[in-house]
């Protein structure tokens, strides 16, 4: 979606762009489309909108309230979001990693994979790891 572009490419519209998928997703009736660009752009740009009024928890909730309503490439997208989510807020990676346990099982090989691989991460105790894997993307050339 070039939205993600642009909005990757122009920092000042970052904490924008998440303060407004943050609230779309508190919606029962969001498209998901955007509920695949609001799972990308929080699990990129959590960190700009992580305060004390909105903590990495309100985030991971807002999300996953849409996990099981969403196709499996959707799902697939809020995963990584998890997973990024839980580099962002360390303090609910714990949590967020029993999540993505839970879809370790999954009747969906790329949701099953996804979920393995990511709670593997988020259980290792090598911070600098997880920073690594989950570092932000680039901005697009």
């Amino acid at each position: 979606y070039r939205v993600i572009q642009i909005v990757t490419n122009t920092e000042n519209l970052q904490k924008y762009a998440a303060l407004t998928m943050f609230k779309a997703l508190k919606s029962d009736t969001i498209h998901e489309n955007g509920i695949k660009v609001a799972g990308y752009i929080l699990g990129e740009f959590s960190d700009r909108i992580i305060t004390e009024k909105t903590t990495g928890a309100d985030i991971f909730k807002a999300m996953h309230r849409h996990f099981s309503t969403s196709s499996m490439p959707t799902q697939a997208i809020l995963l990584s979001s998890y997973a990024k989510l839980a580099n962002a807020s360390p303090e609910h990676r714990h949590k967020i990693a029993s999540i993505l346990a839970s879809y370790r099982e999954h009747a969906d090989i790329e949701i099953q994979q996804r979920a393995c691989e990511y709670t593997a991460l988020a259980e290792s105790k090598d911070q600098e790891l997880m920073e690594t894997v989950f570092d932000f993307m680039p901005p697009f050339e």
